[in-house]
């Protein structure tokens, strides 16, 4: 008997009475109740509830948006950059391989941010995604502007095109993105700016 009345005692809330004589009880998880958490307004007993709030997690990388970041994003850029440097020539045309090797600079640097952004789920992964997509099709656009008429084919215009819309509706409209990157917390950084500010400045160039 006198042991399951001592078990009674250690399983009841210890009461305090704080310096404005409010009643305050511990419980053996830690937690803290004042009088108002125990009693409502008409002096009922009532009972308080409380939960950790739990961070929403997602799931690791996977399906599509993988397949965006490790084969759009990150082969893409990668193959793209090594091709410029590899196919650069000195002479006339000398000046739009630089500028070629220049877009693919910042295609690839725009690339990693993306990547990187994704995995720890920065607020402007879906902004810099975008961007690599637009920045893929202006780039493959103006390249068959510039470059002779017998030198671009309908294929040169169509797959890049086709690539663009694809993966930038998948961006808005998946929900693994949604999952993965919530609309309420999207916004666009300062390096987002610069980034695109840099983009910009090389296509005019």
């Amino acid at each position: 008997m006198e042991n399951k009345q001592n078990e009674q005692t250690d399983m009841m809330p210890e009461e305090n009475i704080t310096q404005s004589g409010v009643a305050e009880m511990e419980t053996s998880e830690g937690a803290t109740l004042t009088l108002n958490d125990l009693v409502d307004e008409d002096g009922e007993a009532t009972q308080t509830v409380y939960e950790e709030e739990e961070e929403t997690e997602c799931g690791p990388l996977r399906g599509w948006l993988l397949l965006f970041l490790i084969v759009g994003v990150g082969l893409g850029s990668i193959v793209s950059f090594i091709s410029t440097i590899t196919e650069f020539e000195s002479g006339p045309l000398a000046e739009f391989y630089l500028m070629d090797v220049m877009t693919s600079a910042v295609y690839l640097t725009i690339g990693i941010f993306t990547i990187i952004a994704f995995v720890k789920r920065w607020p402007d992964a879906v902004f810099l995604g975008k961007l690599f997509i637009v920045t893929n099709l202006v780039s493959n656009l103006g390249l068959a502007l510039i470059l002779p008429s017998s030198e671009v084919d309908a294929a040169m215009v169509i797959k890049p095109v086709i690539w663009s819309v694809v993966w930038f509706s998948f961006l808005c409209s998946s929900s693994q993105v949604e999952e993965r990157i919530p609309t309420e917390i999207r916004k666009i950084m300062v390096r987002d700016w610069v980034l695109l500010g840099i983009t910009v400045v090389t296509f005019l160039t």
